[in-house]
């Protein structure tokens, strides 16, 4: 059985400066397009959906077959207490490419349309193409299709994903949490289609810098992948992660609604062994998005741009399997705000250096335009982390702040989740004793003063 955020980041990232000197054993020589693309560094934004700790440098899983991302992980820097600003898909790709809060945004729903409610934003990819960047981008970026933010744009297709195709895994959950392994090539799949056009995009001549964004769809589901992947994750070496059954007893009651929504009902019904396969299922996607994401890097390495490009790749939120008795995301929970980040900048990043300190994903706008050299627009309200990216151990103090729904908010520092609902019910972990958010201190007198200082950070 798993134990939540078991972190096991030294022999991860051993293994993983294994495979880059490994890999190092090469005879490709870049092309130089010297004179051409020095003036700005360019950028490539890497985005996973719904993909939480299960990677092998952050130990989330022990059964997570991640080489690619690995290999990266060893190559810049590793973030392991990175969170979205909102735990599900439309609202967190809105906040960190637009560099605002829900709560200025009012994009708090995946049904809320960001272009519909703030239309003339300066979001990330149209503010490179307005400051002399080719700006181009393939797969789910925003929480929809905005082509007239890039030069050039393929959206992901809809191919596997609608819910009114056939179920594979034998059960009744309904929508797309569905699974199973496909007998096709990853040249069939829509997101070897998305990575390719990275691919050909790094391949490409340019005259000016880029910011070339790649929108992976795994592992959002369904879990769709090639048979290979799953064949790569034995059923029967699967390990669950760890439910405590009492685990909601001392959540509020606006908490065990949280809890109750998505599919949890649903796989209860079906029982363990479907858990099993839909653990299965998950892993074999994160290990085709890995194999994805490695085409791209492999193509930047093998490119005149690689040592002028720099790197972001994310999750743009996790997902819980299981942990805090919950199938789904859009919690306010550790499982459903903590995702991976990595960032690699040419000749300031040190490789394979960890950074422990808590970041925003609302971070990223405001740093790539600094590291770029680009005018800071004042509309940006997170913070330039570059200090960060010269030295991992550089004193920060800001907390995460998440928020779902208008009035549901969590704060999030190296020690602790606090977390509001609208009606006044709260919560409050110890991460220092309590890594798992079993045990709610927010009833507790002595730990009022903790609460007013998170609270100070809640948006206005």
């Amino acid at each position: 059985m798993l134990s939540r955020r078991k972190f096991l980041l030294s022999a991860g990232l051993t293994a993983a400066c294994g495979l880059v000197l490994t890999g190092c054993k090469t005879g490709f020589k870049r092309k130089s397009y010297a004179g051409k693309n020095q003036q700005k560094p360019n950028v490539l934004f890497i985005i996973l959906d719904d993909l939480n700790d299960w990677v092998g440098c952050l130990g989330g899983h022990p059964n997570a077959k991640t080489p690619n991302l690995d290999r990266f992980a060893a190559e810049s820097m590793l973030f392991t207490s990175a969170y979205c600003t909102s735990p599900l898909c439309g609202p967190s790709r809105a906040a960190f490419l637009s560099g605002m809060r829900a709560s200025t945004t009012g994009v708090y729903n995946n049904t809320d349309h960001y272009h519909e409610i703030i239309p003339d934003a300066l979001n990330m990819p149209l503010f490179f193409k307005n400051n002399g960047y080719f700006s181009c981008g393939a797969g789910k970026i925003f929480h929809g299709m905005y082509p007239e933010y890039w030069h050039e744009f393929i959206p992901k297709s809809d191919r596997m994903y609608h819910a009114g195709e056939p179920k594979m895994n034998g059960t009744d959950i309904p929508g797309i949490f569905d699974w199973g392994a496909l007998d096709v090539d990853d040249s069939e799949m829509d997101d070897y289609k998305m990575a390719q056009f990275a691919v050909d995009k790094l391949k490409a001549e340019h005259d000016k810098p880029f910011f070339l964004a790649c929108g992976i769809y795994r592992p959002h589901a369904p879990w769709y992948a090639p048979k290979k992947y799953f064949d790569m994750h034995h059923i029967d070496k699967i390990s669950m992660p760890i439910v405590k059954k009492d685990d909601l007893d001392d959540v509020p009651p606006a908490g065990v609604r949280v809890a109750n929504l998505g599919y949890t009902k649903h796989v209860d019904a079906a029982g363990a062994a479907k858990k099993r396969e839909a653990v299965q299922a998950y892993l074999a996607s994160v290990t085709f998005a890995d194999a994805q994401v490695g085409r791209v890097l492999k193509a930047l390495d093998e490119s005149p741009y690689k040592d002028n490009t720099i790197v972001v790749i994310l999750g743009d939120h996790g997902l819980h399997l299981g942990e805090k008795n919950k199938w789904h995301k859009d919690s306010l929970w550790e499982e459903s705000c903590r995702a991976p980040l990595m960032i690699r900048v040419p000749g300031m990043t040190e490789a394979g250096s960890v950074c422990e300190r808590t970041v925003s994903f609302l971070d990223l706008y405001p740093t790539l335009l600094s590291l770029c050299g680009l005018d800071m627009p004042s509309h940006l309200e997170g913070r330039d982390i570059t200090t960060i990216l010269k030295d991992p151990d550089s004193e920060w103090n800001y907390p995460a702040v998440t928020q779902r729904r208008a009035n549901q908010v969590t704060i999030r520092d190296s020690r602790w989740r606090y977390i509001l609902y609208e009606n006044g019910d709260e919560e409050l972990y110890d991460h220092s004793k309590d890594p798992n958010e079993w045990h709610n201190l927010a009833a507790d007198k002595k730990y009022d003063s903790v609460k007013e200082k998170l609270s100070l950070y809640i948006p206005k």
